[in-house]
């Protein structure tokens, strides 16, 4: 339990620290930039396994379209990058960016949406509510609570994150 608690810390202060921090992570490492953590999949069940700093990054298929995401219990929605945003046919104006969201540096704005589709191997949740930040505001989409909270159980086991619709 220690583990999990801490685990979820770390994620928690990455969705604080930036997305300078978020985009060292996504372009250090060991792996190549194009692969997606090791994941195994069986029925509705997801295990994914730490990054080499600890954090769990994944590929979703969203909207039916591949976007790499990192699984955040901090972040309330899925908050999709601008270039994420894009790649999977939203692309909000100018004018959309008025829902307000507290980051490190202050208050941003960004545009609210909803997804028809979120997958993660075997789980598939429809009409769950994100965000789009503003282009540069955000280094990697982040997998949030409106996503998780709709799982049966998302828990730490043998220090991998288990994902069980």
């Amino acid at each position: 339990m220690t583990r999990f608690i801490f685990i979820l810390a770390i994620v928690a202060v990455l969705a604080v620290v930036g997305p300078e921090f978020s985009e060292q992570l996504l372009t250090t490492g060991d792996h190549k930039s194009e692969e997606i953590t090791a994941r195994a999949y069986t029925g509705r069940r997801v295990v994914l396994k730490p990054e080499r700093g600890g954090h769990f990054l994944t590929e979703a298929r969203i909207n039916n379209r591949a976007v790499k995401v990192l699984v955040d219990t901090g972040a309330t929605v899925i908050a999709l990058t601008a270039e994420d945003a894009r790649k999977i046919g939203v692309r909000p104006k100018r004018g959309d960016y008025t829902y307000p969201v507290r980051t490190a540096n202050g208050t941003a704005y960004a545009a609210r949406i909803e997804l028809k589709e979120v997958r993660i191997g075997a789980i598939k949740v429809r009409n769950v509510p994100a965000l789009v930040s503003q282009p540069g505001s955000l280094g990697v989409t982040l997998l949030g609570m409106a996503f998780l909270k709709r799982l049966k159980s998302v828990a730490m086991a043998d220090g991998q994150l288990v994902l069980v619709q």
